[in-house]
């Protein structure tokens, strides 16, 4: 999907970042900067081309707002007329670039090379339909047709009471004082080290693969990657009444996991069937990291007998003890 990114006046632009989003969206490229007599604009297919103009843009118009777009195809020819922005109608003072699908009512015909995005812009939101985006009515309405999709508006038409107009921006990113659609501007990863590590991103019970995970949870099916239970039945979420020294205890035995690079240990699998852990560990290294585990699991044994009821002990000692991949 494209990337559409915009900048805030007194914001100066991250090349590298622009770099890694024309990598990725190669079917044309442009921008728009605000600037005392209108808003200049630059298209063109070849990336560092249409970058080296937008810097040199940029610079002599820092104060005012601006955007820059990298175009992945989803409707329209390949050409430098689908390239964004577009005019809004034939008002040159206006311009607006998108980043997403919109809705079928401004797609292309069959045999008609138009980008939706073009269609919307010249035929469509040209006549406000859903009325000012200086009001709420106007913004909401605009942004419940846009559905998941983002929209930049720049203009010098007094009749607006902004230069710039940012619609559907929580659906985006903030960063460094840059608002991008999407994060598609960050570098690509490093696949050695996913692969080295790639229990960390791929769920055990139905098989996603989220490299942005953020929680413990599986964004599809809510598996556990810290207790490897599948949804409802997490243990992590029973440990609330848990005293503070099972809570460092239980630390404790994560940071050794993530420490050591293991994956995450299944339940009900006997730690003899050690055939099934990676080939990188050997079976005197397994037991090795076995007896470690056993350590706080014997101290949170003590811990439970003389502190706190078996009852707020939820976080069971098969969660740990067996070491087994699938």
């Amino acid at each position: 999907m494209c990337l559409l990114t915009f900048f805030p006046p007194g914001i100066a632009p991250e090349l590298s970042a622009l770099l890694n989003g024309a990598r990725v969206n190669r079917d044309g490229h442009g921008f728009a900067v605000v600037t005392a007599d209108g808003v200049l604009v630059g298209r063109g297919m070849d990336a560092e081309e249409v970058l080296d103009d937008f810097i040199a843009v940029r610079a002599r118009h820092p104060d005012r707002p601006a955007l820059f777009h990298s175009r992945y195809a989803t409707h329209g020819a390949v050409s430098i007329d689908n390239c964004h922005p577009f005019r809004l109608g034939r008002d040159r003072r206006t311009v607006l670039a998108h980043n997403g699908v919109l809705p079928r009512r401004v797609r292309p015909a069959p045999y008609d090379p138009r980008s939706d995005t073009r269609i919307a812009a010249e035929t469509y939101l040209s006549h406000m339909p859903f009325g000012s985006f200086d009001t709420d009515q106007g913004r909401r309405g605009l942004e419940s047709w846009l559905g998941t999709s983002k929209l930049v508006i720049l203009t010098v038409d007094p009749t607006f009471e902004q230069n710039a107009y940012v619609f559907n921006e929580p659906g985006g990113i903030w960063d460094g004082g840059i608002w991008y659609s999407n994060p598609g501007y960050r570098p690509p990863p490093d696949w050695a080290l996913l692969r080295a590590r790639a229990w960390l991103y791929v769920c055990e019970s139905c098989g996603a693969v989220d490299f942005s995970r953020r929680g413990r949870y599986c964004g599809r099916c809510g598996w556990c990657f810290a207790c490897a239970n599948p949804f409802p039945h997490c243990d992590c979420t029973q440990r609330s009444d848990t005293a503070p020294q099972i809570h460092s205890l239980i630390s404790t035995v994560e940071s050794i996991r993530l420490w050591s690079g293991s994956p995450p240990y299944r339940l009900s699998e006997p730690t003899s069937q050690m055939s099934h852990l990676p080939s990188h560990r050997s079976r005197a290294e397994t037991t090795r990291w076995c007896a470690i585990f056993a350590r706080p699991l014997r101290a949170m044994r003590a811990v439970s007998s003389s502190a706190l009821p078996a009852a707020s002990f939820t976080c069971s000692e098969r969660s740990y003890t067996h070491a087994r991949i699938a």
